[in-house]
């Protein structure tokens, strides 16, 4: 299969254009016997869907559906986003980031990556800052339909921090960046100006999010206003 797509990739039918904090400009997909792929550093990647995974429910059996109001946590399933927590430092009175939500969701009414806001809901997070004279400062408050995700979100709905990559994600850290597999997290490190990171086996380190080499996998978190168990 990669010899005929690489003989023939410039001939092959565009497909959806899809966007990454490692390529903001987008990556072209192209359609070979009815699913897309994508090209990096001589690779080729089969383009899955994103997926979810909802928080936890007795009742989530074949036939149940739920509907919120204040809407159901999910957490990305494999982190197919790569890039920078922030395109500049994060100091004092600063935390939270919305760089990485920007491109890979897009802004509403014009969404990314193929994502429909259409069950997606608003909902506001307080997340702390770093101080002027101590590590912590007040709180800010921010509304969106989608977050990075917190640590206490991805083990409140995976029941572990373990977190799993896809392969371009991985290809991306590893081949381009050498670095260990991460992703970032919205929480605030102990020491000033770092972001907490979780690598695959969920064990917790912090980075700067404002060297350029620090492109690492992004998870994400949303609320969904309903959804149904089916086969």
């Amino acid at each position: 299969m990669k010899t005929y797509l690489s003989e023939n990739w410039d001939t092959l039918t565009d497909g959806k254009l899809y966007t990454t904090g490692a390529f903001s400009e987008g990556i072209q997909a192209k359609v070979y016997n009815g699913e897309e792929y994508l090209v990096w550093q001589d690779t080729y990647y089969l383009v899955e869907p994103i997926r979810w995974r909802i928080i936890s429910n007795g009742n989530q059996e074949v036939g149940y559906g739920e509907v919120s109001e204040e809407g159901i946590m999910a957490v990305m399933d494999t982190i197919v986003y790569a890039g920078r927590f922030s395109d500049s430092e994060i100091t004092e009175n600063q935390c939270y980031s919305t760089v990485a939500r920007a491109v890979f969701y897009g802004s509403y009414g014009d969404e990314n990556n193929g994502i429909d806001s259409t069950y997606l809901i608003n909902w506001t997070q307080s997340m702390p800052t770093f101080g002027t004279t101590s590590l912590n400062g007040s709180n800010q408050s921010w509304t969106d339909r989608m977050f990075v995700s917190s640590i206490e979100e991805i083990e409140q709905v995976t029941g572990s921090r373990e977190v799993k990559f896809s392969d371009f994600v991985y290809d991306y850290m590893i081949v381009h960046h050498g670095v260990v597999p991460l992703c970032w997290t919205r929480d605030l490190g102990s020491n000033y100006n770092n972001i907490l990171c979780l690598n695959e086996n969920g064990d917790i380190t912090q980075r700067k999010p404002n060297i350029i080499i620090n492109q690492l996998g992004v998870q994400f978190t949303i609320k969904i206003s309903e959804y149904a168990c089916v086969d």
